[in-house]
């Protein structure tokens, strides 16, 4: 190495590299520290959800209610629960859709009295 210049100068900036690459593990492991401090005293979003009762107690509340509303839907309660799962409905609305489609389209140019009469007639 002391007669080679380039494995010199290869050495030099290895451990220039080195050097460089600990002071990026320094400033990471300094940032990792500082949120890990801040999480454990409470601060901000994660450390609310870890250390916060309160917030914990509302989470696992709304993901209760999250569960409930997806097991009702996924039992047929509720009028979007039979929507979703029982096609008689679907089919029941579709029919009264067609029905109020054409009760509008026969209706033209009728005056608002006409119009209602048509209506009524053609959903019942």
């Amino acid at each position: 190495m002391v007669n080679d210049t380039k494995a010199h100068d290869d050495a030099i900036a290895t451990i220039n590299e080195l050097k460089a690459a600990a002071d990026q593990a320094k400033t990471f492991i300094a940032n990792a520290q500082t949120i890990v401090d801040q999480v454990k005293s409470g601060q901000g979003p994660l450390g609310t959800l870890v250390y916060d009762d309160k917030t914990a107690a509302n989470l696992k509340t709304t993901v209760q209610n999250a569960r409930d509303v997806s097991d009702k839907l996924a039992n047929g309660q509720g009028t979007l629960g039979q929507l979703l799962n029982n096609d008689n409905v679907l089919r029941d609305a579709q029919a009264v859709l067609k029905k109020a489609d054409t009760a509008l389209d026969s209706m033209g140019d009728s005056g608002p009295i006409t119009a209602v009469g048509v209506l009524a007639q053609a959903l019942f």
